[in-house]
């Protein structure tokens, strides 16, 4: 039990850190986890779902920063946000509202 709270306090302060500069922090999840051994076909997964959540998070704090709060101004301001990159995972999470250039 003791493992398990270190690690969930480990992920919570690298995902803390990160959010300070606007990243989603994968990297400290992974080294985190790598702290206590735990087999890359774990860490994989679950680095790539924190992180998806973390940008999703910064996606969001975006676009409501920038007035989205409904379907129309998310059509409105959603423009400026387009230019990203083929890879990136909000590609993924909004296919239908961004589009990679």
């Amino acid at each position: 039990m003791t493992n398990t709270l270190l690690l969930t306090l480990l992920i919570f302060v690298a995902a803390l850190l990160y959010s300070s500069v606007g990243h989603a922090g994968a990297s400290g999840y992974l080294a985190a986890m790598a702290l206590f051994n735990l087999a890359p076909d774990v860490m994989k997964p679950t680095a790539l779902v924190l992180n998806l959540n973390g940008n999703a998070i910064t996606l969001s704090e975006l676009l409501w920063s920038s007035g989205v709060r409904d379907g129309e101004t998310l059509r409105e301001n959603a423009l400026p946000i387009r230019a990203i990159s083929k890879s990136c995972s909000h590609v993924y999470l909004f296919p239908e509202t961004l589009r990679p250039i």
